[in-house]
């Protein structure tokens, strides 16, 4: 899935090091975790999860990238892991990569996608 500047892809089973990465990431962390270091066990669980989840939801956490350079700038989907009835839009971007509007432009594309499907 394409936007005006990025390209947006399902994280798979075949993540973990980046899933991982990002989400170790300080600034990532403070935000999702609390701070705290994910396993590398919660790393390889939420992709495998997520392929579930678009195989069962069509729904799901796409992986970011900036489409001239390629270069992977963070994450953003719906999750269910917080005990929602909807689930919660999640976010999260490399800090060099925040106050582009990426987060804003990955939003409508999924929200456009999901209202036309």
């Amino acid at each position: 899935m394409k936007t005006q500047h990025l390209r947006l892809m399902p994280f798979t089973s075949q993540d973990l090091t980046l899933f991982h990465a990002i989400n170790t990431n300080p600034f990532v962390r403070k935000f999702l975790w609390d701070g705290q270091i994910i396993s590398q066990k919660t790393a390889r669980e939420i992709p495998e999860e997520n392929e579930r989840s678009f195989t069962k939801n069509k729904w799901g956490l796409w992986k970011v990238f900036e489409q001239n350079s390629n270069t992977f700038v963070g994450y953003i989907g719906l999750w269910t892991s917080f005990q929602e009835i909807q689930p919660p839009l999640l976010f999260a971007f490399l800090p060099e990569f925040t106050g582009k509007g990426y987060a804003t432009e990955a939003s409508r594309k999924l929200f456009d996608m999901l209202l036309n499907s």
